[in-house]
């Protein structure tokens, strides 16, 4: 009986240790889950914050305004190079001038000829008058992108493109004035005027002389009015063309210039 007491108390003490490292244990792992949710439950944490994705980092535009020398050269550079020589003036071509071909021509599918015409705001420019109203050849030059005109066939401005004209190597038609006759000088402030300019036109690499039977009409410092001139495909070395619409064509280009300008 004695030693069976003994056993007793014996395995009583050992029950008691285990449930002590038990509960030691127990309360260890119960501290781990606060910070680690293998056990599949969602554990929030004064520390978690959610991932937010990566934003590149974009510099601020600089906002320091251009200065005029930065500024870019009008379109066909035609005024960008103006020199105004003192005492003299010059009148600049703005937005809304246009300039045009029209050559008459007779199609199969139209019963009568009419004006096939092509056209383009690509044009800019400037015509420089001396102090004593002379022009000056240097800063009187008008340009064109040849590339740019268009008409309603496709096949017609193609032709021109390629064949013609060549605009792939000469981009440009280029006027530079020598001249002027008929026109008073000051230039008037108001009213209406009818003069000519002379001077040399460029197709390709080929140049002639022609004359511009001028319109105007003066307004304060600006000027509207059109421009007219006409020549011969032949005079600039260019081929008539022969497209398969056209029945008839008449060898002769007309070229205008619906200009305004400002001084």
């Amino acid at each position: 009986m004695h030693k069976q007491g003994l056993l007793s108390a014996r395995i009583l003490s050992l029950i008691a240790l285990a449930a002590l490292m038990l509960a030691l244990l127990v309360a260890a792992c119960g501290t781990g889950s606060e910070s680690d949710d293998g056990d599949g439950e969602t554990v929030e944490s004064p520390t978690a914050t959610a991932t937010a994705t990566a934003v590149p980092t974009v510099s601020a535009p600089d906002a320091t305004p251009a200065s005029e020398d930065d500024a870019s050269t009008p379109e066909g550079g035609g005024s960008a190079d103006v020199e105004t020589p003192a005492g003299g003036l010059s009148a600049i071509l703005q937005e809304g001038s246009l300039a045009r071909y029209l050559i008459r021509e007779e199609l199969a599918s139209v019963e009568l000829p009419f004006d096939a015409i092509g056209e383009t705001s690509e044009v800019s420019g400037a015509f420089t008058f001396s102090a004593d109203g002379e022009i000056v050849p240097e800063s009187s030059r008008i340009v064109l992108n040849a590339a740019s005109l268009r008409s309603d066939e496709e096949n017609r401005d193609r032709y021109l493109q390629r064949n013609a004209i060549q605009t792939a190597t000469y981009p440009e038609i280029v006027f530079v004035a020598t001249s002027v006759d008929g026109l008073e000088w000051p230039l008037p402030s108001s009213g209406d005027a009818e003069f000519t300019i002379y001077g040399d036109l460029t197709v390709r690499e080929v140049t002639r002389p022609v004359a511009w039977q001028t319109v105007a009409t003066f307004d304060g410092a600006s000027v509207t009015g059109t421009a007219k001139t006409n020549f011969t495909f032949g005079e600039f070395e260019m081929e008539v063309p022969d497209l398969f619409f056209i029945i008839s064509l008449e060898d002769n280009i007309r070229l205008e210039l619906d200009f305004v300008a400002g001084w």
